[in-house]
């Protein structure tokens, strides 16, 4: 799961390595976990500093 996460899901799609429904749920999942990290990142930067 995290090479897909971390790989070129466009690449993986044209491989025929996962289907165009997979490719549509894993580019949703990047947009919103990563608009999760952008919003927490001030207070996860704040909890490995202090810990």
């Amino acid at each position: 799961m995290l090479g897909l996460l971390t790989g070129d899901v466009e690449a993986k799609l044209a491989q025929g390595a996962i289907t165009q429904e997979n490719a549509g749920r894993l580019q949703d999942f990047v947009r919103v976990s990563g608009q999760a990290l952008v919003d927490l990142s001030p207070d996860l930067i704040d909890i490995f500093v202090f810990f």
